[in-house]
């Protein structure tokens, strides 16, 4: 069962604050007046790409040990660029 979407308001500026859409609990865009400030794409719980106002990408990678635990997060900046993120 996959419930709708969920539309948040801030609660200091009800009315012109930022609007937040979830999937279940996974947040999926960010919005204010202008449009989409933020959009989130997940892959099994974790984000895996993340495109922000002005177009740009950033992307997501993890790597796990023998274990199957969660050792490092890696992002691809807009401009092909990777770091790790600890």
């Amino acid at each position: 069962m996959t419930m709708p979407d969920i539309l948040l308001r801030c609660p200091t500026t009800p009315s012109t604050g930022p609007r937040y859409t979830y999937d279940r609990d996974l947040m999926t865009t960010v919005q204010d007046e202008t449009g989409v400030l933020l959009r989130n794409t997940y892959d099994n719980g974790r984000i895996v790409e993340q495109t922000v106002a002005d177009g740009s990408v950033y992307r997501y990678r993890y790597v796990r040990n023998r274990e199957g635990d969660l050792e490092q997060t890696l992002v691809t900046m807009p401009d092909g660029a990777g770091e790790p993120i600890h």
